[in-house]
């Protein structure tokens, strides 16, 4: 684990999906000087494909997550690959807010065990909050992507852990906001869990590129998209019956063919 007050730079990394490379290039990735309210790590995962980053606080001024690999020891169990995760919190509430915040969680570890990369993760009734004015970039590519797409935002019970009584919330409402990845409510998760992941996106400088994953009856994806927000679906998911149910636009826009952007 590396935690230390500097200036990150993203390791290389190899082209993957087009767009969401381009997407993950184009946007400037640096840390300001740390404070003692900041969550911050930069390195790789243990052999579970967690990095084991506990938040200890409920509120932090900053948050900067940065996945670089797995280790030699990393032993996936799916017939498919492994799944990291960058920032899984469980039975926690985890709050970002105020215009100088930021949360940065990025996931482009790679290696041939790797199914799909996964950003935040909130299980066992824990909840996500980042608002007013917080500057919000999370982005997880890479992988095979056989069994899933990689996943910039969880809310759910993993398959081995069923909660029926849980709720897992992700919210995030801002002007700068930037997402690359899916979001995924339910998929696998055969429980009565109440899942939620709602992204009020009310500018031009705020995108997400992605799909939503496993909605059905408790468990919601909601997206609002106003004054020129963007959502550019990932068509490289259209064949696993991923759908969006809870869609608001307000002169937002919609690019569902990602080769015209």
């Amino acid at each position: 684990m590396t935690l230390q007050n500097r200036k990150l730079i993203p390791p290389p990394h190899k082209c993957l999906s087009p767009l969401a490379l381009a997407l993950l290039c184009v946007i400037s990735i640096s840390s300001d000087q740390t404070l003692a309210e900041d969550l911050i790590y930069y390195g790789k995962t243990g052999y579970s494909g967690d990095p084991g980053v506990i938040p200890s606080l409920k509120e932090y001024s900053n948050i900067d997550i940065r996945i670089t690999g797995v280790p030699d020891d990393y032993k996936p169990t799916s017939f498919f690959g492994g799944t990291t995760e960058a920032l899984p919190i469980q039975s926690k509430e985890l709050i970002v807010k105020g215009e100088k915040s930021t949360v940065t969680v990025i996931n482009t570890a790679q290696s041939p065990k790797i199914d799909n990369n996964g950003g935040i993760y909130a299980k066992w009734s824990s909840s996500f909050t980042f608002t007013d004015e917080a500057s919000v970039y999370i982005a997880s590519i890479a992988g095979s992507e056989n069994g899933n797409s990689s996943t910039a935002i969880t809310a759910k019970q993993p398959i081995s852990q069923q909660c029926n009584n849980c709720t897992n919330t992700v919210y995030i409402n801002g002007k700068n906001v930037k997402i690359i990845g899916s979001l995924d409510v339910g998929n696998w998760d055969f429980s009565q869990s109440k899942n939620s992941i709602e992204l009020i996106l009310s500018s031009s400088n705020s995108f997400w590129y992605g799909s939503a994953i496993g909605e059905k009856n408790n468990k919601t994806v909601k997206i609002s998209l106003t004054d020129g927000a963007t959502w550019i679906f990932n068509g490289e998911t259209y064949a696993s019956g991923n759908e969006l149910s809870h869609l608001t636009l307000n002169k937002g826009i919609v690019i569902l063919a990602d080769d015209l952007v």
